[in-house]
């Protein structure tokens, strides 16, 4: 009916033209109850003190796209200190304060004429780049949770260079390269933001936010301005020359065992902790 009503306006309006339908989702093993008090529900997020992207994160990771699945505290502590905290936080805590520590908070310029520069430059792009592409076929397909998936694939491929590089290493050896090294991985960490921020907008706006990144219509359509490019080194105009970051704070804090087993007395439909 809806669709209908748009055609029938005579207006250009964007038209359905895909539909996406998902299983149910469990809680620890049974259902949901909120007679029951049983599962966290939207209005009680805030009392758990866990971020909402960790959240939005755990439940787009085990979305039930073509089977039920199940909310788990134990996997969503697992997900948080093994995924988000050791792939994401670490990664952008090490670039941010390493431009702090080395360069004032301004990220250096890549130097083509370098040629150490230029041989990690395609290497690295090459391989980022194809899996963006898989990321972007994915999205298009709507299937969020593997779209999810690649997403931190492109984070692990950020962390992978950065150790491979050490640009605190080559800082002391070839300051060009470590140079370089950093903003080819601060340019791929925007792309892996605009690709996250579908899922976590909170984390893309807290990145934003350090890295004195100012959102707007360039970031809607980022993605889409590097992949119709067509050409892998178009990830390193994504920020401009000279730009200064803001401080660098932590994002993701470890959930212990003990928080854990609280959160699951205080929503398993037993007395209130």
């Amino acid at each position: 009916m809806f669709p209908a009503s748009l055609i029938g306006t005579g207006e250009k309006y964007t038209l359905v033209r895909h539909l996406n339908s998902t299983e149910f989702l469990n809680y620890e093993g049974t259902k949901f109850s909120k007679t029951k008090n049983i599962g966290v529900f939207g209005d009680q997020v805030q009392e758990t003190k866990i971020p909402c992207e960790v959240f939005r994160y755990y439940l787009l990771a085990v979305r039930p796209e073509q089977q039920d699945a199940n909310f788990s505290w134990v996997e969503l502590a697992e997900r948080n200190n093994n995924e988000l905290i050791k792939n994401l936080g670490n990664f952008s805590v090490r670039v941010l304060r390493f431009i702090e520590s080395h360069y004032d908070r301004v990220i250096p310029d890549y130097d083509p004429s370098d040629k150490q520069s230029e041989e990690a430059a395609l290497e690295c792009l090459k391989e980022f780049y194809e899996e963006l592409n898989i990321y972007a076929s994915l999205m298009e397909s709507v299937k969020l949770r593997e779209g999810l998936k690649q997403a931190m694939n492109l984070s692990s491929i950020c962390n992978k260079y950065m150790q491979k590089w050490q640009p605190w290493v080559a800082a002391k050896e070839n300051a060009k390269f470590a140079g370089s090294a950093i903003n080819i991985l601060m340019n791929m960490f925007v792309v892996v933001c605009a690709a996250l921020e579908p899922f976590i907008p909170t984390f893309a706006a807290k990145i934003y936010c350090m890295t004195n990144w100012k959102r707007g219509l360039r970031e809607e359509t980022l993605l889409g301005f590097v992949l119709d490019a067509k050409n892998a080194l178009t990830v390193l105009s994504v920020i401009p020359s000279k730009h200064k970051i803001d401080q660098a704070l932590p994002i993701f804090r470890e959930i212990s065992s003990e928080e854990v087993e609280n959160l699951k007395l205080k929503f398993g439909g037993t007395a209130t902790v």
